[in-house]
């Protein structure tokens, strides 16, 4: 299916989903990858994140002029030498997501299923446990799950612990897509971020906006 939808943000950003239909002989056609990139392909031994590791290199290839290979610093976060800016790729299931920016981003999309409630306690905090109540929905936990993985990936840091450095505010999450108000304490500094979440079909998608 290629490019299902593009979004252009106003930090002079984008945001671009792949909806994964393709079999992985027609995405490798589609690529066309080098032999590096090849050896890598064939050493990732799950179909689904071949699928995933083809379609998110698709979408960077649709905006990054020189893209031939994405690499990945120290910390896990990717990038493409002589690119200026920053990016961002996440999959889940049958799509992937991409976000560009000229400064830091991060981008996180999930199914939804009920398999999150299992793990509440692990990333919520008390604040936002209060804020959620006993009554939230799997829409909602996953909100705040996503926010805190693009996070993670804005900040390019996987050491970071969920529940202690990230508080979410959230206080409109029955809506279908919404803005998030985040801070983000480091050891040296702290930041407060804006991100916005959209459910699109039975995907919550996340993703920094300043």
């Amino acid at each position: 299916m290629a490019l299902s939808s593009i979004r252009k943000l106003t930090n002079g950003g984008v945001v671009a989903l792949w909806s994964i239909t393709e079999t992985e002989p027609e995405l490798i056609q589609q690529l066309n990858p080098g032999p590096t990139e090849s050896a890598h392909l064939e050493s990732i031994k799950s179909e689904q994140r071949r699928l995933h590791w083809l379609a998110g290199r698709l979408l960077a290839a649709q905006f990054l002029p020189n893209f031939h290979q994405i690499s990945y610093s120290e910390s896990g976060k990717p990038y493409t030498p002589g690119e200026s800016n920053p990016f961002s790729i996440a999959h889940s299931a049958s799509m992937a997501a991409f976000s560009m920016a000229p400064l830091p981003n991060g981008i996180d999309i999930e199914l939804i299923t009920p398999r999150i409630r299992k793990v509440t306690t692990k990333f919520l905090n008390q604040v936002e446990l209060l804020q959620v109540g006993d009554n939230t929905t799997d829409d909602t936990l996953y909100i705040y799950w996503c926010a805190k993985e693009a996070i993670v990936k804005w900040s390019g840091d996987r050491t970071i612990d969920f529940k202690k450095q990230i508080t979410i505010s959230l206080t409109q999450a029955t809506k279908k897509q919404g803005d998030i108000k985040a801070s983000f304490e480091s050891p040296i500094q702290s930041f407060d971020l804006l991100l916005h979440y959209e459910k699109i079909d039975n995907y919550m998608l996340v993703y920094t906006i300043n």
